[in-house]
C-alpha cells in the first residue's frame, strides 16, 4: 500500500475540536493545493474558502479555484498515535491500510483502482494526532472522490483474512523505515522526549504491538474515530461551493 512518510507534525494538541477544525482549515487547504499542479506556486487566497459545519458534525472547507480543471479532496480524522491504547501502538496506521483496501461500495481494491481509472492520484498518511486521506482527479470526478470518502468514513470492510494479509504489509513497511536514519532518529527523539505521553509512540507502531493487534481492535478503533464529527473535509479546485455541499 502506497504511503507518504510524514516529515513534520502540523497538528499538535488542541483544547477542543472546534478550535482544532478552525486551526486546521488553512493547513488542510494548503496541503490539498499541493496536489493541484501550479497552484502551490501561483498562490491561493485561503481567506476566500467557505467553511461549513454540517448537521452531522462534519466540517467542510471549500476553496473555488477555476484556474485548473482539477479537484483535490482531502479528509483529516482526529485519529493518530496519541489516540492509541497502551499495547496498541500502530492501530491508527493499521486502520489506514485497511481503509485503502475495500469498502462496501468500492470492494476488492476499487478504492484505489477507481481513482487511477479516472486519471487521478491518491495518498494517505498517519501521524501523531491525525490520519489523512487525499486524492486529485479531473474536475468531473468530484462525485467519485466524495463517494470514496463517504464510504471510507462509514463503510470500510475489515475481514479477518484481509487483516492478516495487511499485517504483513505493515511490518514490511516498518522494516523499510528501520533502514532510514532520519526516521529512526525521529522515533527515538519522540520516544525520549515524551516519557509519559502517547506522542512517544512510533506512528507506524512497535513491531511487538503490530504483531499482536487483533481484528476486534481494528474494528473498534475504526468505529470510534471514523465519523463525521471527528473529521474535516477540504475540497479545492474547479468546483462551486453548492455542488460540494449538496
Amino acid at each position: 500500500m502506497d504511503e507518504v512518510t510524514p516529515q513534520a507534525g502540523p497538528y499538535r494538541s488542541y483544547k477542543n475540536f472546534r478550535t482544532w477544525s478552525g486551526t486546521i482549515a488553512g493547513t488542510v487547504l494548503a496541503l490539498a493545493a499541493l496536489f493541484l499542479p501550479g497552484l502551490a506556486c501561483a498562490g491561493l487566497d485561503l481567506s476566500a474558502a467557505a467553511i461549513e459545519r454540517l448537521d452531522n458534525g462534519l466540517t467542510v472547507i471549500v476553496l473555488e479555484e477555476p484556474a485548473f480543471p482539477l479537484v483535490s479532496v482531502q479528509v483529516v480524522y482526529r485519529a493518530g498515535a496519541k489516540h492509541e491504547p497502551l499495547g496498541g501502538a500502530g492501530l491508527a496506521h493499521f486502520v489506514e491500510h485497511m481503509a485503502f483496501r475495500s469498502t462496501e461500495n468500492f470492494p476488492d481494491t476499487q478504492v484505489v483502482s477507481s481513482i487511477y481509472a479516472a486519471g487521478g492520484e491518491w495518498h494517505g498518511y498517519t501521524w501523531l494526532d491525525q490520519t489523512t486521506y487525499f486524492a486529485t482527479a479531473p474536475k468531473g470526478e468530484l462525485d467519485l472522490l466524495l463517494g470514496i470518502e463517504a464510504d471510507r468514513m462509514a463503510r470500510v470492510l475489515i475481514p479477518e483474512a484481509d487483516v492478516e494479509a495487511e499485517r504483513g504489509a505493515v511490518l514490511t513497511e516498518m522494516h523499510g523505515y528501520e533502514n532510514d536514519p532520519l526516521t529512526v532518529l525521529q522515533d527515538y527523539v519522540l520516544y525520549l522526549s515524551f516519557l509519559a505521553h502517547p506522542y512517544r509512540n512510533n506512528t507506524i507502531g512497535w513491531e511487538s504491538d503490530v504483531a499482536g493487534i487483533q481484528h476486534a481492535e481494528l474494528v473498534d478503533f475504526y468505529t470510534r474515530h471514523y465519523h463525521p464529527g471527528n473529521a474535516v473535509l477540504a475540497v479545492v479546485g474547479d468546483v462551486r461551493v453548492p455542488e460540494v455541499l449538496d
